[in-house]
């Protein structure tokens, strides 16, 4: 268990290398004062100083802190040495005019200390009488020193049992103040700076802990400034200064919560932030609509121009989004480069110059648009295909395709038993033993159902499947009409004659 420091003595002895010996016979004596202080603890912490360097001086600073008493032991070599009279015993000395520390110099032997910064000190033994001087009245000053300090540590004993007595009294204060403070918190203002002195009398064993009372101390500073920024952010809210009570709200908050200053700040950040972004958002706003009219116009670039002014001004929270913006930018840039082939392909065509002139807008397209330029590519390739494909059949598998009679390359591969040459755009094949269409890709475009197929004319081919006769559209959707149900008439009366299998008739083809 740890001992009250109302019940701790605490001496600092400081002496010179070369009274070593003297030190020791000294610190002997000085034991018979524990005898006279049953129930106390006398703690006794020596230092020569001539030993003393910067690395120890935190140690030292710690020590004067702790000290009750302090005892310099004076003598010739130590009166003249650095350290008996620099920084650290002149700390000592101040601290003991402030009546911090009791400061004792025993005198050794005969010196000048009356020359020094102990002058204006009380001396042991009393007038300066050198303990060493005089051998045959040693021991009587020895027993002097002893009575002197210790009646300086009753004096001590008596004024730290007062001590703790008024610090338990200026506790009793400030918890009268603080016991209520949930229900009247401006008692607060009179219960901190009676904490803080409690704080300034706390000593080791004293209840409750350091931590404990800086605990209140910091309770009382967070309510008191938090009603301060408080009462400041309701006040500016209620004359419509809405700047003022956003940063006082966020000072009462960064304190503590508290739901009606929670409320004002959502309100008042939310009024703020609406004003912020309709301050930021005119030039937004003014760039934008001037590219609206000039889009209106169909005047491309300084659309562009205005988009682009915008897109810098543009914040997140903006309408319309980005995206919406660059669709448009890039959309004037498509037009304007569309404006801009076209006449460009005009001015040539004017000049007769017709493959040059489509050429313009062949490539301008392909640069506005690729997917769309990469379409026509494939259109026009596949009507090339149209206007010289020619089928085949692969002898080794006995199969028909399809090819390309101009660069002699296959379109359709060999897969099908029999095959009819494309008609509007569409040909009749036979795969296993039903027949359907397929486009020049290659595509099963009409499915496989039919017993037998033929040609389009007309947007309509003649099908059979199964006992009946049918017309179908490209779709494959049978197709009932006045001229469709003529023909149908006509086919029962003249029934088809059909090949004895469609391979014959595919190559008498």
């Amino acid at each position: 268990m740890q001992t009250k420091s109302t019940y701790i003595i605490n001496f600092f002895i400081l002496y010179h290398s070369s009274d070593s010996q003297r030190f020791t016979e000294l610190f002997a004596h000085l034991s018979k004062i524990d005898a006279l202080n049953s129930g106390y603890v006398l703690n006794k912490v020596w230092l020569e100083l001539s030993d003393f360097n910067e690395d120890t001086q935190t140690n030292i600073e710690e020590l004067i802190a702790l000290s009750d008493i302090v005892l310099p032991l004076l003598s010739d070599n130590s009166i003249r040495s650095l350290h008996f009279t620099g920084k650290t015993i002149r700390a000592l000395i101040n601290n003991h005019n402030n009546n911090k520390i009791l400061m004792l110099p025993i005198i050794l032997d005969t010196c000048w200390w009356e020359d020094t910064i102990y002058k204006e000190l009380e001396v042991l033994p009393r007038a300066g009488l050198p303990i060493y001087d005089t051998a045959d009245v040693k021991q009587e000053l020895f027993q002097q020193i002893i009575i002197e300090i210790n009646s300086k540590v009753q004096k001590i004993k008596t004024e730290k049992l007062q001590q703790e007595a008024n610090f338990r009294a200026k506790l009793a204060e400030a918890e009268s103040y603080f016991e209520h403070w949930e229900d009247q918190p401006e008692k607060l203002r009179s219960a901190l700076p009676l904490f803080r002195e409690t704080l300034s009398q706390w000593r080791l064993g004293f209840v409750p802990t350091k931590e404990q009372l800086e605990t209140k101390i910091a309770l009382c500073i967070r309510e008191i400034d938090f009603r301060l920024f408080s009462k400041a952010a309701q006040d500016a809210y209620q004359f419509g200064d809405f700047q003022t009570a956003w940063f006082n709200c966020k000072e009462a908050l960064s304190l503590r919560n508290d739901a009606l200053i929670s409320k004002i700040y959502k309100e008042v950040d939310a009024l703020l932030k609406a004003e912020e972004l309709k301050i930021l958002k005119l030039p937004f706003d003014q760039h934008f609509q001037n590219a609206e009219a000039f889009f209106l116009k169909l005047d491309w670039q300084n659309a562009e121009k205005e988009y682009l002014l915008a897109l810098e001004f543009h914040e997140e929270a903006f309408s319309p989004d980005s995206v919406h913006i660059k669709q448009k930018i890039e959309l004037c840039r498509r037009e304007q480069q569309r404006e801009d082939a076209m006449q460009q392909a005009m001015t040539v065509y004017k000049q007769q110059r017709y493959t040059k002139s489509a050429d313009i807008l062949l490539k301008a397209i392909q640069k506005i648009n690729f997917n769309e330029y990469e379409h026509i590519e494939h259109m026009i390739r596949l009507l090339g295909y149209l206007e010289s494909v020619e089928r085949f059949q692969d002898k080794a598998v006995n199969r028909w395709g399809f090819y390309d009679k101009k660069t002699n390359n296959v379109i359709i591969s060999p897969k099908y038993l029999a095959v009819f040459d494309f008609s509007e755009n569409l040909a009749a094949v036979k795969k296993w033993d039903k027949w359907g269409y397929i486009d020049i890709e290659g595509n099963e475009v009409i499915s496989f159902d039919f017993d037998f197929a033929g040609h389009f004319r007309e947007g309509r081919a003649e099908v059979i499947k199964g006992k009946e006769t049918l017309f179908i559209n490209h779709l494959g959707e049978i197709i009932n009409s006045p001229e469709t149900n003529r023909i149908l008439a006509l086919k029962k009366k003249i029934p088809l004659k059909m090949p004895k299998n469609e391979e014959d008739k595919t190559k008498s083809s």
